[in-house]
């Protein structure tokens, strides 16, 4: 869920990591937030696929 969206409900996203085929890559989640806005995330179910 995010504070910037008013649907407050969790939200699928994914990404291709297509062109790191063969390579070691480490994978980093992050929030940046502000006093405006503060932020928090959750991850549920990271999965990565060969």
């Amino acid at each position: 869920m995010s504070n910037a969206s008013t649907s407050s409900a969790w939200f699928r996203t994914t990404a291709s990591l297509g062109a790191y085929a063969g390579q070691t890559v480490t994978l980093t989640m992050t929030a940046t937030n502000d006093s405006s806005l503060p932020t928090s995330f959750w991850l549920d179910d990271v999965s990565v696929l060969a």
